[in-house]
């Protein structure tokens, strides 16, 4: 049987019977109780007809993973992949830096491409989504902001030396990430989750 999700099932069934009416009663000068009574008949046909196709979050991809949950994780990388890229491209951002960023939205890019490809990773790098990626754009974000400063420090200097420096370092982990979500090594992907997550405490606290 045809299916459609509910809110193109209504609007197909409601479009065919309001042109339905029209026609009995505009073209055919027919009462309007009984041109009403067709269209109504119209759409209870077009509703029986046609099933209602599930919905994202009625979909399971995989154990308590459903194709919601999916979308809404791959939108926020992409959402993240922009904005790494954006900064990557401000004029004021050091060569490194930039290049630095670059190489962490393509890799976030590809760790989305990943979720859709393979559903399942994503039940198992819940860190990365939860805390580091947004961790990581917390520090651009700082990083951003602390780089528009007019007045140039030595210690503001010192601070966006320290940030970029940080913001280096987490490509090769983003990389080890992503290769063991390519290869299914889920002990890979957890020990190299941990250091992830150790890493950026340590720096947290300096």
């Amino acid at each position: 049987m045809f299916q459609l999700k509910e809110i193109w099932r209504q609007i197909l069934a409601g479009s065919l019977a309001a042109g339905a009416f029209s026609v009995v009663y505009l073209l055919l000068s027919l009462k309007w109780l009984p041109a009403l009574g067709i269209a109504f008949a119209v759409y209870i046909a077009i509703i029986l007809l046609i099933e209602r196709a599930p919905e994202d979050h009625e979909i399971l991809v995989h154990k308590n993973l459903n194709k919601d949950d999916v979308n809404q994780s791959i939108a926020y990388f992409y959402q993240a992949n922009k904005k790494l890229k954006r900064v990557s491209d401000i004029d004021y951002v050091d060569d490194n830096t930039s290049a630095a960023l670059r190489n962490l939205a393509e890799l976030v890019k590809r760790i989305a491409d990943n979720y859709r490809d393979d559903p399942s990773d994503l039940k198992r790098s819940i860190p990365l989504i939860k805390q580091y990626l947004p961790r990581l754009l917390d520090i651009v974000d700082n990083f951003e902001k602390l780089s528009k400063k007019t007045s140039e420090t030595k210690h503001l200097q010192a601070r966006l030396d320290k940030i970029s420096t940080t913001i280096q370092t987490y490509v090769a982990h983003f990389e080890a990430i992503y290769e063991a979500l390519l290869e299914n090594d889920f002990k890979r992907l957890e020990l190299e989750s941990e250091v992830l997550g150790d890493v950026m405490k340590m720096q947290i606290r300096h």
